[in-house]
């Protein structure tokens, strides 16, 4: 198949960002706005001490997960059938998913600014958490964790003991430390 559509070359890349980006801003901006109104609700009921926006974010990696099965399971067989070999299909699908994180990670991170400014300029507080998650002293640590250093939470947030391990009273533990790395 040629290389060539109307006399101009066209890539996969090039199509995936001109017809799939602008969706994906599209849905970002739906979804600033669900946060927003979210935040107005929550407001109505209770005194807003923390960040709506930082939890909110996790549906959007959820979102991001899913589109991705989607290019790979259903455009995949169409560009294949369009006379793309899957090899150019993967790179440019690798291309185009690192070049929308990006944009997705910057439109998260301009969202939480924007969340600040607003908390502001309504004299809200914008405390955000990250569960409680700090590493504990070593000397605390249940030496069965297998799966990385474990997260001390002051606030029982529905985590739990490892098995076979104690610690003070009201403290939990986590065995993810989202966002932090698990070498931290």
């Amino acid at each position: 198949m040629s290389d060539h559509a109307d006399g101009r070359p066209w890539t996969i890349t090039r199509l995936l960002y001109s017809s799939q980006l602008p969706f994906l801003l599209l849905c970002t901006a739906v979804f600033a706005g669900a946060v927003l109104v979210l935040t107005f609700a929550i407001d109505l009921r209770v005194t807003i001490t923390e960040s709506v926006w930082d939890p909110a974010v996790s549906v959007v990696r959820w979102f991001a997960f899913g589109y991705g099965l989607y290019l790979l399971n259903r455009l995949l067989p169409l560009y294949v059938a369009a006379g793309r070999t899957r090899r150019e299909f993967l790179g440019s699908v690798a291309q185009f998913v690192a070049g929308a994180g990006a944009v997705l990670a910057a439109l998260l991170a301009l969202g939480f600014a924007l969340e600040g400014m607003l908390y502001r300029a309504l004299g809200w507080t914008q405390g955000w958490s990250l569960s409680g998650c700090t590493t504990a002293p070593a000397s605390s640590r249940s030496s069965s964790s297998a799966t990385g250093p474990c997260c001390w939470s002051g606030r029982p947030s529905g985590c739990s003991w490892p098995p076979g391990s104690t610690g003070p009273a009201g403290a939990s533990w986590r065995r993810s430390c989202w966002p932090w790395p698990w070498w931290w």
